[in-house]
């Protein structure tokens, strides 16, 4: 009944011939590309668990691999004192601060191996 209902909505708007399952596809590929939280999208398509999203449209991933490498990059490298500071991060005090948290402490079990020898 929804699917007759839906082609005849389709036909009136000129909208290309496509099934509710193929528009949700459609709208997570979508979703994943745009970069929102895979989480986001699991929960929309009201999907158990994350893995399942990440497995189904994980063929819109290598891109985004590339876009967080260039975003890292960015926000590392760049100058926030002279380029457009769009992200949080971006200020001097946020990214000095941001890379001190970062840092990984000393494991106690191995320092005091290096100071024996």
């Amino acid at each position: 009944m929804y699917n007759r209902h839906f082609k005849q909505i389709l036909k009136e708007a000129n909208l290309p011939d496509i099934t509710l399952y193929g528009l949700r596809h459609t709208c997570a590929t979508i979703l994943m590309a745009a970069g929102v939280n895979p989480k986001i999208v699991s929960e929309r398509l009201g999907h158990s668990g994350v893995s399942i999203t990440l497995d189904t449209y994980s063929h819109v991933l290598p891109g985004m691999q590339e876009q967080a490498t260039l975003e890292l990059e960015n926000l590392l490298f760049s100058d926030p004192d002279t380029e457009d500071i769009s992200h949080p991060i971006r200020t001097p005090a946020n990214l000095k601060g941001f890379l001190e948290m970062s840092t990984i402490p000393k494991n106690p079990l191995f320092t005091g191996a290096s100071e024996r020898t």
